[in-house]
C-alpha cells in the first residue's frame, strides 16, 4: 500500500532562505528551501456533498496557496515523523525586532492513496461512524465527547491530561513561528483497524483507554484536497 503525506503552511520570506528537513522514520524524504512567500488565499462558500445528509460546508476558508506532498510507500513508514525548521531570519538589532519570516502551519497529513477520491473517502466517512456506533464510543469513556477520537487524516491534537484535545498553537487559526524549531509526531496503526497508518501526537501512548479511541474523519481534508485537487491522484494511476 501506498500513503500520501502532505504539507500546507504559508511563509512570511525575510532576507534569507529558510530550510525544512522533512524526516519519516530518521531517513530524509525531502530538504526543502523556502526562498519566497507562500501567500494565504481566502475563499468562499467552499463545500463537498457525499449524499446521504453528509454535506460538509465552511462559509469561509483560508488556505494557503502552495501544498507540498509525497508518495511513500508503506514499508518506509513505521513510527515517526520529524520536522527540522531552520529559519533564524529577522533584523534583530540592541534588543529590537521589527521584521522576521515565519511560518504558519495549516496541515500536515497522512493517508492511504487510495482514500484520494471522493467515493472512497466518503465510503470512509460512513465506515468509521458506524464502527463508532457499533463499538459504543462515546460510552465508554469519560470525560467530555470532544478530542475522544483521533482526528484523521489531519493531525491537529495533543495530549493533556491523558485526553486528546484541539493544539489551539496551530491548524485553522494558525500562529506565526518563527526562529528554529522541531516539529515531531508518531506514526500508529490503530489497534482496531489492522494496517492503518496515521499520525498522532507523539505522546499518544499516555492516553487512557487507548484502544477503545476511534477516529473522527476531517470535515477540513476534503475541502483542502478539492482545491489542489489530491482527490483525483487515485484515479490518475488507474
Amino acid at each position: 500500500m501506498q500513503y500520501v503525506l502532505g504539507f500546507l503552511f504559508g511563509f512570511k520570506f525575510y532576507k534569507n532562505n529558510a530550510n525544512v528537513k522533512i524526516y519519516v522514520d530518521d531517513n530524509l524524504l525531502d530538504d526543502l528551501e523556502i526562498d519566497s512567500d507562500i501567500r494565504i488565499e481566502k475563499f468562499e462558500k467552499c463545500s463537498v456533498d457525499y449524499g446521504n445528509k453528509d454535506h460538509i460546508k465552511f462559509d469561509t476558508l483560508s488556505l494557503p496557496k502552495r501544498i507540498f506532498t509525497y508518495t511513500v510507500d508503506e514499508s518506509a513508514i513505521k513510527s515517526n515523523l520529524k520536522l527540522v525548521i531552520e529559519n533564524d531570519n529577522t533584523n534583530y538589532t540592541n534588543g529590537f525586532m521589527t521584521e522576521y519570516s515565519y511560518f504558519e502551519w495549516y496541515s500536515i497529513f497522512l493517508i492511504p492513496k487510495h482514500f484520494l477520491s471522493k467515493d472512497e473517502y466518503g465510503h470512509a466517512r460512513k465506515l468509521f461512524k458506524r464502527y463508532k456506533k457499533m463499538m459504543n464510543i462515546g460510552q465508554s469513556i469519560e470525560g467530555k465527547n470532544k478530542g475522544r477520537n483521533f482526528q484523521w487524516p489531519v493531525v491537529e491534537q495533543k495530549v493533556v491530561d491523558r485526553e486528546l484535545t484541539i493544539d489551539s498553537n496551530n491548524w485553522f487559526s494558525p500562529t506565526k513561528m518563527g526562529g528554529s524549531y522541531t516539529l515531531e509526531f508518531a506514526i500508529m496503526e490503530h489497534k482496531n483497524i489492522p494496517k492503518f497508518k496515521m499520525l498522532v501526537p507523539t505522546d499518544y501512548k499516555k492516553l487512557h483507554s487507548l484502544d477503545k479511541r476511534s477516529i473522527a474523519v476531517s470535515d477540513y481534508f476534503p475541502i483542502v484536497a478539492d482545491k489542489f485537487k489530491l482527490l483525483n491522484m487515485h484515479n490518475e494511476d488507474k
